[in-house]
């Protein structure tokens, strides 16, 4: 079982929108230790919230450059390891898109790069959508980053009932 338990993300994962290990690297070692705040690249902090042109730039950024900006991250932040890495993953995935797109592109689009495309939108859509209010006296705190409320008691009395 190790050896399909090791393979079994590499199938399953491109086939729901992710590019090889890119889950892993951004959102566990990247904006899980930055917390959405100054230093996140998926901060919505620079922003203004109700500016179409702010909102597409959001997406635009992640789309065309995540290749480059989560590596850079990395690197200035002293982890070249990770910084190699996620460059060889997210990389080596677009050229395996691009060789089977030359293969098959009806195919290709379809089954890989349709979800890759829905995914990576929904994720920034919901991104943009959950850290819409965060805190510019506080970015990096955990409690006034996000709109999600777990593990918090909340009374009527909270919401002036």
């Amino acid at each position: 079982f190790t050896i399909f338990d090791t393979l079994f993300p590499y199938v399953l994962d491109p086939l729901m929108g992710h590019s090889w290990n890119s889950y892993f690297y951004h959102h566990v070692k990247h904006h899980h230790v930055e917390g959405n705040g100054p230093n996140d690249l998926s901060s919505t902090i620079r922003y203004q919230r109700d500016n179409i042109w702010h909102f597409l730039h959001y997406v635009g950024r992640f789309y065309f450059f995540i290749w480059f900006d989560l590596p850079s991250y990395f690197i200035r932040t002293g982890k070249l390891g990770l910084a190699l890495k996620a460059a060889f993953w997210e990389l080596s995935y677009y050229a395996t898109l691009i060789f089977l797109y030359r293969s098959n592109p009806s195919a290709t689009f379809a089954v890989l790069l349709l979800p890759l495309l829905l995914l990576r939108a929904g994720l920034m859509v919901g991104n943009w959508g959950q850290h819409a209010f965060v805190d510019h006296e506080e970015p990096d705190s955990d409690y006034r980053s996000s709109i999600t409320l777990i593990d918090v008691a909340v009374s009527p009395s909270d919401f002036g009932h």
